[in-house]
Parts: C-alpha cells; structure tokens; sequence
C-alpha cells in the first residue's frame, strides 16, 4: 500500500536537532498500522532514502501518526534487520516484529522501537 503524506524528520546536527519539513511524498507501509485509539498508531515502512537523506534507503522505518493517519512522522527508529518488517498487532503493551529471513526471528520493543530485544525464533514461538 503507498500513501501520500506530510512527514517531518528529526536530523542531528552540531547545534542539535532541527525538523525537516517534506510534503507530498510517498510511502509503502509494510505492514497494517497498529492504531492504539482513533488518533494513535505506529507502523513500518519504506521511505526513499534519497528523498529524505536516509543511510539505507532499503531498511524500513518506524513511523507514526497523531491524528489518525493523516500526517505520518518518521521517528529515526528501524528494525534490528532490514529484514524484519512486520508488526504483530494482536501483542498488546509493546511492538512485536517478524522477520522474513531464514529464521523468522522475532523481535520486541517498549519504546517505539528505539531498542529492540530478540525474543525467539520462528520454530520456538
């Protein structure tokens, strides 16, 4: 699924960090938003890197909303793998994410995905 939206990024500079502002661009989540209440949700997705000065254009990113899907923030947090990209949204209290890898390792987060912890493998979940 692509999507246009409004999203700002956080960048670190030297005097600290400042919003950039890119309107109109566009997005594929990777999987379904995980929507806490009517205005609340976070999701995975892949964002150009061109566009938005991203180091790896190919890891997805952590985002969110504050009014229901309308305007989509990225939060600067990724996924431990580039290729675990798939939010679990029956686990409530926390972030799970699956991976597509060999494995299909699973991985959670308490803190909007700043750090995630490695929980199991596929074959012991």
């Amino acid at each position: 699924m692509t999507a246009k939206y409004n999203c700002k990024i956080k960048q670190k500079n030297k005097r600290g960090t400042k919003l950039v502002h890119n309107k109109g661009k566009n997005f594929s989540f990777t999987s379904a938003p995980i929507f806490f209440d009517d205005q609340n949700a976070i999701a995975m997705a892949r964002v150009s890197g061109k566009e938005f000065n991203l180091e790896d254009d190919n890891m997805p990113q952590v985002i969110k909303t504050v009014d229901g899907g309308k305007h989509w923030t990225l939060t600067g947090n990724t996924p431990p793998k580039n290729y675990c990209s798939i939010l679990i949204p029956q686990i409530k209290g926390k972030l799970v994410l699956t991976c597509n890898g060999a494995t299909g390792d699973f991985y959670e987060s308490t803190d909007e995905g700043e750090t995630w912890e490695h929980i199991r493998q596929h074959e012991n979940f």
